[in-house]
């Protein structure tokens, strides 16, 4: 037996404790290998337990940083740990006050200089939906204590956050808030105001926030996500109308103005909210977003801006017929790249695509791997470094075990 082999089934035995088991797996070199798809594609199980869900990504000139949560018993915790680091994952921080959702899961940025933003959610009153956005900086090689990305005080739903890094000096914040959700609506007392979506400049070395009103009505629970241009940052999102058409917009946000500069038209009418959001990328002055719909059939769009998200080009459809959404995309290498999820033969794909930006055309779509199509199975993530694509989601392996599973991709090779 391999010692990669023993130091994985000793990680997954009850009778030894977790983190010696982690140190083992790392010092025989940090991550395990499972199997090798088509030849271009390697699955591996990354230094996490068999409670563990809800991975995200984020690229610098550290490689790839990730982060995932885990719960056992009544406490989450989650972790920070960079690709191929000899190092153990690191806890930020735990709690028994938590709200864990498949959909709303912690998010991060980094820059190249060593500081990285993640945050969670923490229950702040009895209610289901009653959670803050509780987020850390880490700065100097140190987490520095969390802080709450919102000042209202209001025991509400605040949360779907996307964070991306703006200067040397500065991340960006987009989330769903809830603070009106508590207050009447004068036109209709019977009712409660609706979610709105804010924005805040995150000061990275005091923490400060400077938060503002982007949309006062949009969807209740899709995923809010951004993107930063040289003529100001994108935030797309959920829309929400007073006749329940939920499609997706896109506002761009300069230093003295926001203006909505895309509108999906898809015309979804649905009378709650999808949990399905969009994804949006840009480098230099292309922008390409891509989302989820299900008017007039389940579908996933994309679109492409050649200058700075100020126009958009007619939409193209990427899937194969039978899509579930949960679309996320790269434009780091300045080729566009979507992952989605689509049912085939009975299972979830996590299906890869690119799109010729010059030509308008398609590349094949190649198969990642399969997952479940439940809400366990979560969102997967997908980042690029250099020619390499990597692809992260939470594979479920019975009623109460998960664990993160990473697919690296050699994007040469699938063309």
């Amino acid at each position: 037996m391999s010692f990669l082999r023993l130091g994985y089934l000793l990680l997954n035995s009850t009778c030894i404790h977790y983190s010696l088991c982690i140190a083992m797996i790392l010092s025989l070199g940090a991550c395990v290998q499972k199997k090798n798809v088509k030849g271009f594609i390697e699955s591996f199980q990354i230094p996490c337990s068999n409670r563990s869900e809800t991975p995200n990504l984020a690229t610098s000139n550290n490689g790839l940083e990730i982060i995932w949560t885990e719960t056992i018993n009544d406490t989450t915790a989650i972790y920070h740990w960079i690709l191929g680091s000899v190092d153990l994952p690191v806890k930020i921080a735990s709690g028994n006050d938590w709200f864990v959702n498949w959909a709303d899961f912690p998010s991060l940025a980094s820059d190249d200089h060593g500081n990285v933003i993640i945050n969670w959610l923490q229950k702040s009153n009895k209610g289901a939906y009653d959670y803050d956005i509780h987020y850390s900086i880490k700065s100097k090689n140190a987490w520095n204590p969390s802080r709450l990305l919102h000042s209202d005080g209001i025991p509400a739903e605040h949360g779907f956050v996307s964070f991306i890094n703006v200067d040397a000096n500065t991340f960006y914040a987009s989330w769903l808030d809830g603070r009106n959700t508590k207050t009447a609506n004068p036109s209709d007392p019977d009712k409660n105001l609706p979610m709105t979506l804010r924005g805040g400049w995150i000061d990275k070395f005091n923490g400060s926030v400077s938060e503002f009103e982007i949309d006062p009505k949009v969807c209740d629970c899709c995923q809010t996500t951004s993107a930063h241009t040289p003529s100001g940052l994108l935030t797309a999102y959920r829309d929400r109308t007073d006749e329940e058409i939920r499609d997706i917009i896109v506002q761009k946000i300069t230093s003295d103005t926001i203006y909505k500069v895309f509108e999906s038209k898809d015309s979804w009418k649905i009378n709650g909210c999808p949990v399905n959001g969009p994804a949006i990328a840009a480098k230099n002055e292309i922008v390409v977003l891509t989302w989820y719909t299900a008017n007039p059939e389940p579908s996933v769009w994309i679109v492409v801006s050649k200058d700075e998200g100020e126009s958009f080009s007619k939409k193209v459809r990427i899937d194969q017929g039978n899509p579930l959404g949960r679309v996320d995309i790269d434009l780091s290498i300045g080729i566009p790249y979507f992952t989605w999820l689509e049912m085939k033969d009975d299972k979830a794909h996590i299906n890869l695509r690119s799109y010729d930006i010059e030509r308008s055309t398609l590349s094949p779509v190649t198969k990642i791997t399969s997952t479940s199509s439940g809400r366990r199975s979560g969102f997967p993530i997908f980042k690029i470094i250099g020619t390499t694509g990597y692809l992260a989601h939470t594979k479920i392996l019975s009623a109460q075990e998960s664990r993160i599973e990473l697919q690296k991709i050699d994007l040469s090779r699938i063309h």
